[in-house]
């Protein structure tokens, strides 16, 4: 959960049903983080998280929106938030003894009014973080993963758009 600061200026209102995070990337497994590559741009595996990329996002995005005095609920309520995650990748640049990783994480928001089920606000946002290592492996990537998943959660909880709707 990224250190977010932000929390609703009055008590909420509206109650919001977290509803279905979907992973739209075209990975073989749900788990799959990102694909490994050789300097030749060939696949060599994967890193595999241990639950779906989209029910870690979905954790985050409940633990953002609940740090930040959101009334949050599985069932019911006011408004639906949906997310759609479209990318998850890397890109790197060789250094002579460190690369310069800067990863990206794409991920479409939707709220939905639960009366009407007509959108109300939508935006698709994109966490970003750069880094450096000597050799990445699988701690390397679990860190950059956090690391872009909490700027990403950052400016969702920060959207205005989003917020008036609770405020």
């Amino acid at each position: 959960v990224p250190a977010v600061t932000q929390p609703l200026s009055a008590p909420a209102k509206p109650l919001l049903q977290l509803g279905e995070v979907k992973d739209l990337r075209l990975v073989s497994d749900s788990r799959v983080v990102v694909q490994k590559q050789n300097a030749y741009s060939k696949t060599t595996g994967a890193y595999i998280a241990q639950k779906p990329v989209a029910e870690i996002l979905r954790d985050g995005i409940q633990a953002t929106l609940r740090t930040n005095s959101f009334q949050v609920s599985e069932s019911g309520g006011t408004y639906e938030l949906k997310a759609q995650i479209q990318e998850f990748n890397y890109d790197s640049i060789g250094g002579m003894w460190t690369a310069t990783v800067a990863s990206k994480f794409v991920v479409r928001f939707e709220l939905f009014d639960a009366a009407t089920g007509n959108s109300v606000w939508r935006d698709t946002l994109t966490g970003r973080n750069q880094d450096k290592t000597a050799w990445g492996d699988a701690s390397f990537v679990l860190k950059t993963f956090q690391a872009t998943v909490d700027d990403l959660l950052r400016q969702f909880i920060a959207d205005k758009t989003f917020r008036k709707f609770f405020e």
